[in-house]
């Protein structure tokens, strides 16, 4: 599996966290439920940005592609980290739940960028094999079991005509 799919994947996942997240910043009538969205949210996202930033933008970076986008990619995955930080930190429930709202919608435009810029620069930049080792790279540090392609656990789905 090619590490910009893995990473996708991951992105897919997130998509839908934060839709959990905007429904918190919607209901949450106290700090603790804030604090514990956040809580949980934090450590997940700070996770797949080592990953992204070990995995991709290094070795992108390695290959010449330190450009500003690139750059401002990085930034945002530390600025994201402190926008949380930022919410929880707050005494008031309706300033947090702006502050949530807010923060979940920077991360929605990082995640669009990253999949508009990120992925395909390293499709363009990186050649298949080390796409795919960056990949399994990515598995074993997931503890994720990749079979090969031509396994026959490997099932397709065939749509009913």
């Amino acid at each position: 599996m090619k590490i910009t799919d893995s990473l996708l994947g991951e992105h897919g996942l997130f998509w839908q966290l934060f839709s959990l997240l905007e429904g918190v910043a919607e209901t949450a009538e106290t700090m603790q439920e804030i604090r514990h969205a956040v809580a949980w949210m934090r450590p997940i996202l700070r996770t797949h940005a080592v990953a992204e930033e070990e995995l991709l933008i290094a070795p992108l970076e390695a290959r010449g592609a330190s450009g500003r986008s690139v750059a401002v990619l990085r930034g945002e995955h530390n600025d994201i980290d402190e926008l949380l930080a930022d919410v929880a930190a707050h005494e008031e429930v309706e300033s947090a739940r702006r502050a949530l709202v807010t923060t979940i919608a920077v991360l929605r435009g990082h995640f669009a960028k990253e999949e508009a810029i990120l992925f395909p620069l390293a499709v363009t930049l990186m050649s298949e094999s080390e796409l795919h080792a960056l990949g399994e790279r990515w598995a074993a540090a997931r503890k994720v079991m990749l079979l090969p392609p031509s396994s026959p656990r490997n099932l397709q789905v065939v749509p009913n005509v």
